[in-house]
């Protein structure tokens, strides 16, 4: 028995990819600056209108917009001139029942469906070329998935087996092949999340993923600080920490702590520590980009972030954060040096900024 005990112990620590590599710490040092280039904007009329946007992946031609107040896919030209839209409400093909992920690679679109645990593979016009689906004992969350060397990255967590959620049992993020086979399953928890992982909400249990340098990947646990680095293959390769600027310190929360609605979760919890959103890797400047941000008590009622507190943290190369400062707006994407931001999104307009990094003289 105890040889059985030791043996299982032994597969999900390895299944974990964990291994002794030391976390570095990332120092700060501001070295560039946001330039605006461009502004655009879409108005909304009777004949048609924008309600939340969601998610935004830019393509070299076009710029695709998910609303998910229609739960729909929109797809407009580099200038925000609509040309189509895909998909609606439902459970039949083309179909979605709930707000659906995209993201992209060269001229192919990738629509991530999570209730179905389904990739769909697109040109840019909509017309399906493959659909890849992965067991649904993986519950997946809301970050697009990251596609690199015929592999995909999707962050997503499994069932837990028994009563109390264990760390071997619960995984942040799966390596996918081209045929949508999981080939790992990635789980970079550290020990502060294992000795409270009752008192942080599902929201913090999440992980953001992006591309990262070399062809590898990036998972950030929204519980800690640390940057876990993985290969396609998912070896663990490094692991960074970085305190940004402007991060809350989560409170002491009692083990086990419940909250009776949204309300009181936002009042009690969210409004008072700082929530990781998103992370976009960048291949033609070669950095990483993270948006971080602070939640009021009274944004409970809504689901847009454009009122909170956004911040922008940029990673170079060598993992040495040279911007770290509040912007006006939510990161929503990064391409080809460009970082679109929303600076608004209402019942009269929707409006980005395109910005670019403008490297300091030394």
């Amino acid at each position: 028995m105890k040889y059985i005990t030791m043996m299982l112990f032994l597969i999900l620590f390895i299944g974990c990819g964990n291994k002794d590599i030391k976390t570095i710490p990332v120092k700060y040092q501001k070295s560039v600056d946001l330039e605006i280039q461009e502004k655009l904007e879409f108005l909304n009329s009777d004949k048609f209108f924008i309600g939340g946007v969601s998610k935004i992946e830019v393509m070299d031609n076009s710029i695709f917009i998910v609303d998910h107040s229609v739960l729909k896919i929109h797809k407009f030209d580099k200038n925000l001139k609509l040309i189509t839209s895909y998909g609606k409400k439902g459970r039949g093909p083309d179909e979605f029942s709930r707000t659906p992920k995209i993201t992209s690679f060269g001229d192919t679109l990738v629509i991530f469906h999570d209730v179905k645990n389904e990739l769909k593979f697109l040109d840019e016009n909509f017309s399906v070329a493959k659909v890849l689906t992965y067991p649904m004992k993986y519950s997946t969350t809301q970050y697009k998935p990251v596609v690199l060397n015929n592999k995909i990255l999707v962050s997503a967590k499994s069932e837990p087996t028994g009563q109390q959620e264990k760390v071997s049992h619960i995984y942040s993020a799966l390596i996918l092949d081209k045929n949508g086979k999981v080939e790992k399953e990635i789980c970079p928890f550290n020990e502060m999340y294992d000795n409270n992982r009752n008192a942080y909400i599902y929201m913090n249990k999440r992980s953001c993923i992006s591309g990262c340098f070399n062809n590898s990947f990036l998972v950030k646990q929204k519980a800690d600080l640390d940057f876990h680095q993985f290969s396609s293959d998912g070896e663990l390769i490094n692991k960074y920490t970085y305190e940004p600027q402007f991060y809350k310190t989560p409170p002491k929360i009692k083990f086990g702590t419940q909250y009776k609605n949204t309300k009181e979760y936002f009042y009690k919890y969210a409004s008072k520590v700082t929530h990781f959103q998103s992370m976009y890797f960048d291949k033609k400047t070669n950095l990483i980009y993270i948006n971080y941000l602070d939640l009021f008590p009274n944004q409970y009622k809504t689901r847009s972030h454009l009122d909170a507190n956004n911040y922008l943290m940029i990673l170079d190369s060598n993992f040495r954060c040279i911007f770290d400062e509040k912007i006006t707006g939510k990161l929503m994407d990064v391409h080809k040096g460009i970082v679109y931001v929303m600076i608004e999104n209402s019942g009269e307009k929707l409006e980005l900024l395109k910005l670019k990094v403008k490297f300091n003289e030394k």
